[in-house]
């Protein structure tokens, strides 16, 4: 499904209490009936290929999305508009995506593939590939969680994203914000000064357990970089082939960090 129509503000917005699913291919008469196999594909551009949406999705509170490809968001407008190419989290939002791919997303500020800002994420089972914020010197090649904001990332994928600045795959910032990631894989992500994969921004909170970090690149922070955490804690985790010229694998300065 092609997301532009006539403007570049088309988006598909959700609605409260509401889930919705996708992977079927039109002979089903039951839930339990879809393929894993079968993908539903958002698409950000027009039918010709040659305009982009700001925004794929937007969010509301109590929704499920399970299911879909998000692709080709290119969120390049002013304020919010600049940031959540393929899903903009802004209003207090509750979501939960399961078994989602955000591919090929851009964003020229902040988070191409998802922005989560005064708002709470959990995402499980999904793959994030290809996402970028290069044209903008800021970051969170896939997802950010700022102002207040909150994720629980769990057996999800992170490949090939890419951020100018910081951030290569996610960034958490903002006071009281907080991240957890458990079992997900960080592969191949890149930010051009630091974090290829996860930057963490004062006073804010980060759990990563049972996950592993693969062939990252950041000048600092070939895989995380945490500065000056409210509290920062890796468990179980495995970082191999990562790169920066400070901390090929873990940049952290300004507050403690548990390792176990």
């Amino acid at each position: 499904h092609y997301i532009y129509q006539s403007a570049v503000s088309d988006t598909i917005q959700l609605r409260g209490r509401i889930r919705l699913y996708g992977g079927f291919d039109g002979s089903e008469s039951d839930l339990a009936q879809r393929h894993p196999a079968q993908r539903t594909i958002l698409d950000g551009r027009d039918s010709g290929l040659n305009n982009r949406v700001y925004h794929v999705l937007r969010g509301a509170s109590q929704t499920l999305i399970d299911g879909f490809d998000v692709r080709e968001g290119l969120a390049i407008g002013a304020a919010a508009d600049e940031r959540g190419a393929g899903l903009l989290l802004d209003s207090h939002d509750q979501v939960v995506v399961r078994n989602c791919h955000f591919v090929d997303n851009t964003a020229a500020a902040l988070a191409a593939a998802i922005a989560i800002q005064r708002s709470h994420a959990l995402i499980v089972q999904s793959r994030f590939v290809n996402n970028d914020t290069t044209l903008a010197n800021s970051g969170a090649g896939a997802i950010a969680i700022d102002d207040n904001a909150s994720a629980t990332i769990g057996s999800s994928e992170f490949h090939g994203n890419q951020s100018q600045l910081v951030g290569g795959a996610l960034i958490v910032s903002g006071a009281n914000s907080s991240l957890v990631v458990h079992r997900s894989q960080f592969a191949q992500n890149t930010a051009n000064s630091f974090s290829g994969a996860i930057h963490s921004e004062p006073n804010t909170q980060l759990l990563v357990s049972n996950s592993s970090f693969s062939r990252n690149q950041a000048e600092q922070g070939g895989a995380l970089y945490i500065n000056s955490p409210h509290s920062a804690t890796l468990e179980n985790t495995e970082f191999d082939a990562n790169t920066g010229t400070f901390g090929g694998a873990i940049y952290a300065f300004g507050g403690p960090v548990a390792l176990d």
